[in-house]
C-alpha cells in the first residue's frame, strides 16, 4: 500500500487504483478482489461473510446504545476512538460467551 502525498489527498477510484483516507493520511492501492457489495448480498458461497456482518452489526448497536446511556464523566479521558474501539471489543467478546 503505497501513502499519496502532494497538497491534498483524494478518495475513490481512478483507473485500477483506489485512494482512500484512513487516520487523516492519504493510502493508494491497486483495484480489485473478489469482495463486493452485489456479491455478498447475492451468492451462496458469501453466506458466512453476511452472517459475521450481521453480528458485527448487533455488537455494534449494542455497543452504541450501552454508550449513549451512560453519562460523559463515565468515560474520564479516553477519545472517541478509544471509547468505541474498546467497548468494541467488550460487546464481541459478551457476544462469545453468550453463544
Amino acid at each position: 500500500m503505497a501513502r499519496q502525498r502532494g497538497l491534498f489527498t483524494i478518495s475513490g477510484t481512478i483507473g485500477d487504483l483506489n485512494f482512500f483516507i484512513m487516520s487523516r493520511k492519504g493510502f493508494v492501492r491497486r483495484a480489485g478482489g473478489e469482495f463486493n457489495g452485489e456479491a455478498i448480498r447475492t451468492q451462496d458461497n458469501m453466506k458466512l461473510v453476511r452472517d459475521n456482518a450481521s453480528e458485527f452489526g448487533y455488537c455494534s448497536t449494542s455497543r452504541s446504545r450501552f454508550r449513549r446511556a451512560l453519562p460523559p464523566p463515565f468515560f474520564g479521558g479516553l477519545k472517541g476512538r478509544q471509547i468505541h474501539s474498546r467497548l468494541m471489543t467488550l460487546f464481541t467478546q459478551l457476544k462469545v460467551m453468550i453463544s
